[in-house]
């Protein structure tokens, strides 16, 4: 069974792909568009972002529940998909420390 084939990769997929990929260029189509970004958000803080935005426990939750019968084997497979999405948080930071963004990537004088 490919992953895209059950429900934790669709979940899994979208929140790790789509999430982060739509953040990072709706905020360069606004910039297109003369919306112009906070002072010092920059294209790598804007990366860092769209990853930290992975994290998409309490909505993917709430659509997989809404989404699938109680009884479905569905539903436990794209819970652990929303529950996987917590695996960004440490990839945020590590990437936030490897781009110098935001306080992650200050160091102590």
């Amino acid at each position: 069974m490919a992953i895209a084939d059950d429900a934790m990769g669709m979940v899994l997929g979208s929140l790790v792909i789509g999430k982060p990929l739509g953040i990072v260029a709706f905020a360069m189509m606004a910039g297109a568009f003369g919306f112009p970004r906070a002072v010092g958000l920059e294209n790598r803080s804007m990366v860092v972002i769209g990853i930290a935005a992975r994290i998409g426990f309490t909505v993917a939750l709430c659509f997989t529940t809404a989404a699938f019968p109680v009884t479905s084997s569905y539903l436990d497979q794209a819970k652990m998909g929303a529950r996987l999405s917590f695996l960004a948080a440490p990839l945020a930071i590590g990437l936030a420390k490897a781009l110098k963004v935001g306080t992650a990537g200050a160091s102590a004088d």
